[in-house]
């Protein structure tokens, strides 16, 4: 299955931590700074005014958009899991048990641990199988069996999730920079790691600039209406929401 191409806000650079900016510029998604370089494998960019542009997007990071934002939407819980994910990535802490993350829903949500970690691990299944149903090709874990042969099963995850085992023998997570990516794209986070969709935190600016994935057929209607009313991107889509009673 191939998704449609995806096309993204350029992330500024303050949004992301100095040492991520080389291998998100490797995944599509140069990063904004007063004097931008262009990459080799990075499609050129298509103006639209002020400091915004739109940007093609890397196969591997728009199939994760693709599954991450297709039907049934993402609920409330997997959609704090994802971003606590996406911070854990940001400040460089390494993979982290499902109890970590469960810990730091509970913390945010009237639930118990016991749940909170049902509710965690619930979640990585179902984004495992999200990506099943939209990557083009799964990834492969390798490892050997009891008898020691080799072996490789598919693991839709691993194309989001570097996997690896804590002194306990369960699995932590962590997310890869197209992982990271997708996620920042899926959800609209912001600096501080909030959600678009999400009350603004306090540190978080309203008119900060989010990276936000859409497809191009997409890209191509917000134009339209950019040249209708004659206005920038962020006033097209904002007028286009506000008359079906969104914004």
């Amino acid at each position: 299955m191939n998704p449609l191409p995806m096309l993204a806000y350029i992330i500024p650079a303050d949004a992301i931590s100095p040492e991520h900016h080389p291998a998100l510029e490797a995944l599509g998604l140069p990063v904004l700074s007063p004097a931008p370089q262009a990459s080799a494998n990075v499609s050129p960019s298509i103006p639209i005014g002020g400091s915004e542009s739109m940007q093609a997007v890397a196969k591997p990071v728009a199939e994760i958009v693709a599954a991450l934002t297709k039907r049934p939407p993402l609920n409330e819980r997997q959609t704090f899991i994802l971003a606590t994910y996406w911070r854990a990535w940001r400040d460089g802490e390494p993979p982290l048990p499902i109890s970590t993350i469960a810990e730091r829903l509970a913390a945010e949500q009237p639930i118990t641990g016991e749940r909170a970690s049902a509710y965690v691990e619930g979640a990585l299944r179902a984004f495992g199988k999200r990506l099943g149903a939209t990557l083009s090709e799964v990834p492969l874990l390798i490892g050997t069996d009891r008898l020691g042969d080799g072996v490789a099963d598919a693991l839709p995850l691993l194309a989001m999730f570097q996997i690896s085992k804590g002194p306990d023998g369960r699995n932590r997570h962590k997310l890869t920079d197209s992982g990271a990516a997708a996620v920042a794209m899926s959800l609209g986070l912001t600096q501080a790691g909030t959600p678009a969709a999400t009350p603004l935190a306090t540190e978080d600016s309203p008119d900060e600039i989010v990276t936000l994935a859409m497809t191009r057929h997409s890209a191509a209607l917000v134009f339209r209406v950019m040249n209708t009313i004659g206005s920038g991107v962020d006033d097209a889509i904002q007028q286009a929401t506000a008359r079906m009673g969104a914004g």
